[in-house]
């Protein structure tokens, strides 16, 4: 826990075009006049994308802020000490539990008991210059079995920040259950089931602004042999909602992925996806990239393959194709080779 204060700069930025797919954002010219908008990048989806980096510029306005921050973790895993009793005891050790909590506050608040609580939770409180939160706990039931086992997993993620034409923050929460049973020697039978909200705010790009409900249903089919050979199967269907205006989506997925383990330990591992996306509203905007993950309403089409190897002891090299097709642009393909060297 750290407790102390200081001058906070009010942040400016500004987009700087890179060398294609070395970058992080992309550009969307959403209103068509051929000019690079602030508001008018997002963070890519996929590499060929990503051709543009964010840079931070410098400015002369400071706030006086008062500042704490917590980073606590706490594990449960009963297993290290009542692994091998019996009964209850045993029973009990079946389960785990981590909690992490990490927290950063800046705030021009005056009151001391506002200045050293690290639970503050009003985002909107403009008294909150900056703020950066995240609090995860992931609790099992049979983690360690090969049998079967159930998972929830739960995240919260806060940030704002001041810049020089107001305030920009995001508030991010989601749960995740899991269930997983191998029904044969070989075979494995998982279900996820998740739903996230996603509140983002800006006071000056209003047009950015969403409040996301996310629902999705995910089953896989696993099979493995011998550590050599992994293939899944697996299809969702989710569905979203932006509460602040009129946009839905609703979208099916299908896919495959092939891990290999070959001699010299090669590894081949090829993906294949398809989406079905059906989505109501103004398709062209910061909220429907947002909802349609840069994928396009219709039938939509995403291939991976990459292959891996050592050369040398200390020597690697990574071969990556990645091709995707969305209604009314044509098909794209990306590839690139990649060598690392280990001292």
């Amino acid at each position: 826990y750290e407790l102390g204060s200081g001058m906070e700069q009010k942040n400016a930025y500004s987009y700087l075009k890179v060398a294609d797919g070395q970058g992080v954002y992309q550009w969307i010219d959403y209103n068509q006049n051929g000019i690079e908008e602030l508001d008018e990048f997002e963070v890519a989806m996929y590499k060929d994308q990503a051709n543009y980096i964010r840079v931070w510029m410098v400015s002369n306005e400071y706030i006086k802020t008062y500042n704490n921050s917590l980073t606590q973790s706490i594990a449960l895993r009963p297993m290290s000490v009542w692994g091998n009793k019996m009964g209850f005891k045993k029973f009990m050790a079946r389960f785990a539990n981590i909690t992490t909590y990490q927290t950063q506050l800046k705030q021009k608040n005056h009151n001391f008991m506002d200045i050293i609580n690290p639970f503050y939770k009003n985002i909107n409180d403009t008294n909150l210059v900056n703020t950066f939160m995240l609090f995860r706990n992931a609790f099992s039931f049979n983690q360690h079995s090969t049998l079967w086992g159930l998972d929830a997993i739960y995240n919260k993620n806060k940030n704002k920040i001041l810049m020089v034409n107001g305030f920009e923050s995001t508030d991010k929460e989601d749960w995740q259950l899991s269930g997983r049973i191998r029904f044969l020697k070989n075979y494995m039978f998982t279900l996820n089931y998740y739903y996230a909200n996603y509140l983002k705010l800006s006071e000056y790009f209003t047009s950015r602004n969403f409040n996301i409900n996310a629902y999705k249903v995910e089953p896989v089919f696993s099979f493995q042999h011998h550590n050599k050979l992994t293939i899944n199967l697996v299809y969702y269907y989710g569905e979203k909602y932006n509460r602040l205006h009129i946009e839905k989506s609703f979208t099916h997925k299908v896919s495959t992925d092939i891990n290999i383990r070959m001699p010299k330990n090669a590894i081949i591992y090829m993906q294949l996806s398809y989406y079905h996306i059906d989505f109501k509203g103004e398709a062209n905007g910061s909220v429907a990239y947002e909802m349609l993950e840069a994928l396009q309403p219709g039938h939509n089409g995403v291939f991976n393959v990459s292959y891996q190897t050592n050369l040398f002891k200390n020597l690697q090299l990574n071969l990556l194709y990645d091709g995707r097709v969305s209604p009314n642009t044509p098909m794209i393909h990306t590839g690139s080779v990649e060598v690392r060297a280990f001292f």
